[in-house]
């Protein structure tokens, strides 16, 4: 940490440009120290000094690092601060008010507004900064656990204890742990862990974290994996009290790029979803590993695929395969994904021409189309021929008259045209006169 120098108030209310003290740089180190028995004793030590060498290291703490303050400044954040400074003491009280809820976030903010030339901003901002004193900031830590930026396993229980009571801790803002941090977090009782401020982590840690036994498990800061971490990861089994049901969760949407060692280690995950919602694209050996998993497979993020990829995807025989992020395919691409035995989701699609709508028509297993904006007559004609029970095609705003007497023809339970918003008189009675054709409840005529 850089102690470089510190703008602080003085008791005169005047600014007065302070070195910190030689003697206090070690406590400050001491006190970011992961040990939780070094960073009490510097607590300890702390306590006991006057209150103005305890806000000048506090201070120091705030934002004296000069990766800190080059950072740009929140405008949100510094038109509450402004706000301390407003004639009305109404609205003096509610910034700081607010200025509280917001906390450590704006820490940056509040420091820069040290050298105010307005005297009551300048006092406010002490005053804030006062409020955090280091030998506060740990409970303020433990009530607010998404500003945790480190944590060290002894503090652990106790976070757990004082975690929210709606079953999730999402520590959002730590930023690397190592596999004794991981052993501690992993006995959380909740059923949602969120981790996605860890942009790393070694085999030993993801083993850990993989004993975690709610339903899932974020980790949508990691941006690459190896084989290792892939492995230790798909040990993670989600809720062990339910022995019968894979219901883990396992989010890995910050992955953008997978190799097929990768791959095949995490589609050994057990769990019931899988998401790599990330991928921009993967190549046939990732697609062939990906494959086996048995769960339900997210891959939203993929804008295209090629005949080849699909050709080992369609081999996929978990419970659902997520391609919603593909906006259009062609029919060499269709024929391949029209073999997938599981559920096939491709609602990101926008529009298909007829030959397509032929060949997913022929699917008879669950298929989502549900942000088609537009089809023809032609695409109706063979949609109608759809062999599953249901269609989902409530993303069409609109429809002519040759297309709905196309539509008419579906003999499955549900089609959904709940997304209609304007059709004529003559092509609602056409709609309407097939009972399985469901339409929104209000339609502008």
């Amino acid at each position: 940490m850089a102690l470089s120098v510190l703008a602080v108030a003085g008791s005169d209310g005047q600014e007065q440009d302070k070195v910190l003290d030689p003697q206090y740089e070690n406590l400050v180190e001491q006190l970011r120290d992961p040990s939780s028995t070094i960073r009490g004793r510097a607590i300890l030590k702390l306590s006991q000094l006057d209150l103005s060498a305890r806000l000048e290291m506090t201070a120091a703490l705030f934002g004296c690092d000069s990766q800190e303050r080059d950072k740009p400044l929140n405008p949100k954040y510094e038109k509450v601060v402004q706000q301390l400074g407003d004639p009305s003491y109404t609205v003096r009280q509610q910034a700081y008010a607010k200025l509280l809820d917001i906390g450590l976030s704006a820490q940056a903010e509040v420091t820069a507004a040290l050298d105010s030339p307005d005297a009551e901003v300048r006092y406010k901002a002490r005053q804030f900064i006062e409020s955090f004193i280091p030998f506060r900031l740990e409970e303020y830590l433990l009530q607010n656990p998404g500003e945790i930026t480190l944590l060290n396993p002894r503090q652990i229980p106790e976070l757990l204890d004082k975690s929210p009571k709606d079953g999730s801790l999402f520590l959002q803002r730590l930023e690397s742990i190592d596999k004794d941090v991981a052993r501690e977090l992993a006995k959380f009782k909740g059923e949602r862990l969120g981790l996605n401020g860890l942009q790393f982590i070694d085999k030993d840690t993801a083993a850990e974290l993989a004993k975690f036994e709610g339903e899932i498990l974020y980790l949508q800061g990691l941006k690459s994996i190896d084989k290792g971490v892939a492995r230790g990861l798909a040990s993670f089994k989600g809720d062990s009290w339910n022995k019968l049901s894979k219901d883990g969760w396992l989010r890995l949407e910050g992955l953008v790029a997978l190799d097929k060692d990768v791959a095949r280690e995490l589609a050994k995950f057990e769990g019931s979803y899988l998401a790599l919602g990330g991928l921009n694209s993967i190549d046939q050996d990732v697609g062939r590993e990906l494959a086996s998993f048995e769960g339900h497979l997210g891959l939203q993020g993929l804008k295209s695929i090629d005949k080849a990829v699909a050709r080992e995807l369609a081999k996929f025989e978990g419970e659902r395969l997520g391609l919603n992020g593909l906006e259009s395919i062609d029919k060499e691409t269709a024929q391949e994904l029209a073999s997938l035995k599981g559920a096939l989701a491709l609602s990101g699609l926008k529009a298909i021409d007829r030959e397509v709508a032929k060949v997913l028509a022929e699917r008879d297993r669950e298929m989502s189309l549900g942000s088609l904006k537009f089809i023809d007559k032609n695409v109706a004609r063979e949609l109608a021929k759809w062999k599953n029970k249901y269609l989902n095609l409530q993303s069409l705003e609109s429809i002519d008259k040759e297309t709905a007497q196309e539509l008419v023809q579906f003999e499955g339970r549900g089609m959904y045209l709940t997304g209609l918003r304007s059709v004529d008189k003559d092509i609602l009675d056409i709609l309407k006169s097939n009972p399985a054709i469901k339409l929104p409840k209000k339609i502008t005529r």
